[in-house]
């Protein structure tokens, strides 16, 4: 492959295998976002815990346009959180 590179653009540089580790950060900075998020609303929130156990019976009884929004909202929301901790360590 590294042969094929410059016959295909002349111009092309040997890739970094650092690149590789982009994947394995971006997942462990997820993760820790995901962790972060639950250890913190189970800290300051108390009546998570509770909502929480009965969740499914709240969550079934949304009609499925709430049920969308809810579930695009937290991944959204999520997402956003995970673009600000990136923007802010590097």
């Amino acid at each position: 492959m590294i042969k094929v590179l410059p016959l295909i653009d002349p111009t092309a540089a040997v890739l970094d295998l650092g690149i590789l580790t982009v994947g394995l950060l971006g997942f462990l900075i997820g993760l820790a976002a995901i962790l972060c998020s639950l250890w913190l609303q189970e800290l300051l929130w108390q009546p998570f815990k509770a909502f929480r156990k009965d969740f499914l019976l709240h969550f079934n009884q949304l009609t499925s346009w709430q049920q969308c929004i809810l579930y695009f909202s937290v991944f959204f929301l999520l997402l956003f959180a995970v673009i600000l901790v990136m923007g802010g360590v590097f």
